[in-house]
């Protein structure tokens, strides 16, 4: 474990890891990723599902760009003059 107990050395293998550092994983006596890619999913697919769920309703998301732009200029402005280390 790490001195300052947020992660320990598995967790930080685990979440940095890809591809060229997994080759093979077998839990439980069977093998779920092969040749660096998991077994029993179809990776395809799963991808155009993700593509598809994220672009569904983009103009609607698209019509909050100004307002969400608006929110980070504040927000840097607040920051970077400091206004979060002021004391009330």
């Amino acid at each position: 474990m790490l001195r300052d107990n947020l992660t320990g050395e598995f967790d930080l293998i685990l979440g940095r890891a890809t591809q060229t550092h997994v080759t093979s994983v077998v839990a439980n006596g069977r093998e779920i990723v092969a040749d660096g890619y998991p077994t029993g999913v179809d990776l395809d697919a799963l991808s155009a599902d993700l593509v598809a769920q994220a672009a569904h309703g983009i103009d609607e998301k698209m019509e909050l760009l100004p307002l969400v732009r608006r929110y980070q200029s504040a927000l840097s402005d607040y920051y970077g003059a400091g206004k979060h280390r002021e004391h009330s």
